[in-house]
């Protein structure tokens, strides 16, 4: 039975999907279309490995096997558990400046619910302050999964380096062929392929509150927020209806609300940029020396 050899771990809001979407068009590679959160609490315990390994059944005659989930990279309990059954995995990371990668998760989560639909200037600090962890719990995630370096030594005590690779989305953005065909080759698969996704770039956030605010009652049709397993659920009743509004609701949102509202970039408070990068100045540090690349514009307090 075949079984994934390689997974896109991470990080979150760091053209994970561009990576996904440009290796699913490879006549050499299977990616199960929807994440699996396998191996993160609590689904660890509901699926059993025989069930896990059931989703590759139709993955027969590929060379390169895999999946993404962005939120493994920095959950704990997965570095063991993915060593544990997928000793040889190759694992791919993508990297964001941090404190850019913190402001769209913040929209991101909004747009989902996991956060308040609330100024970011605002809604980031009361983060800062912990005033939002009783009532959107999944809002510590925002910072947490910024600290690359303490996640990344995680890794590297269930798997060898060069199992990893590390990539940052700057370079996918100036030059996403050259970043593509490395990840080939780490897959030992040929790199002469013309990737169909490459003109798309990683996907734009969306800020505009109007629009959010759609979004946020578009995802109510497919999902809900489980507090029992603090994540969202996708729900299963009629879900072709559902894939049928969404799909009507994302056509009028492209087709109408984006000539509306104009999704312009928001200005972020330079004490707010300050405080988040002296939160990760420790970690890019560090990260510095394991990536063996110098990481001195992620330190500077850039709005931009």
């Amino acid at each position: 039975m075949p079984l994934p050899n390689f997974i896109i771990i991470g990080a979150q809001k760091s053209a994970t999907t561009f990576i996904n979407n440009n290796l699913m068009s490879h006549p050499d590679i299977f990616i199960r279309r929807l994440e699996l959160p396998y191996f993160e609490d609590p689904d660890y315990f509901k699926m059993s490995p025989d069930e896990f390994e059931k989703l590759f059944n139709h993955a027969t005659g590929k060379k390169a096997i895999g999946f993404k989930r962005p939120d493994y990279l920095s959950k704990p309990e997965c570095p063991e558990r993915i060593s544990k059954h997928l000793p040889e995995a190759k694992l791919i990371v993508s990297l964001r400046h941090p404190v850019k990668r913190a402001i769209s998760a913040y929209y991101h989560y909004v747009g989902i619910g996991l956060a308040p639909l609330e100024d970011v200037n605002i809604g980031l600090r009361n983060i800062l302050d912990g005033k939002y962890s009783a009532q959107f719990p999944r809002t510590r995630d925002i910072i947490e999964y910024g600290y690359y370096y303490k996640h990344l030594t995680n890794y590297l005590k269930y798997f060898e380096r060069d199992q990893i690779f590390i990539t940052i989305q700057d370079d996918i953005e100036s030059n996403y062929n050259k970043i593509m065909k490395n990840i080939l080759s780490f897959l030992d698969l040929q790199q002469n392929y013309d990737f169909k996704w490459g003109a798309s770039r990683p996907g734009s956030v969306l800020y505009h509150s109007k629009r959010l605010r759609y979004h946020r009652w578009m995802n109510q049709i497919k999902s809900y927020y489980s507090t029992e397993t603090n994540s969202i659920v996708f729900k299963n009743d009629q879900w072709h209806i559902r894939e049928v509004l969404v799909g009507v609701a994302n056509t009028f949102d492209k087709t109408v609300l984006n000539l509306i509202y104009k999704n312009n970039k928001p200005l972020i408070q330079s004490n707010l940029i300050k405080d988040l990068t002296c939160l990760y100045k420790e970690d890019i540090t560090n990260l510095q020396g394991l990536l063996n690349r110098d990481m001195g514009n992620w330190l500077e307090n850039n709005r931009s």
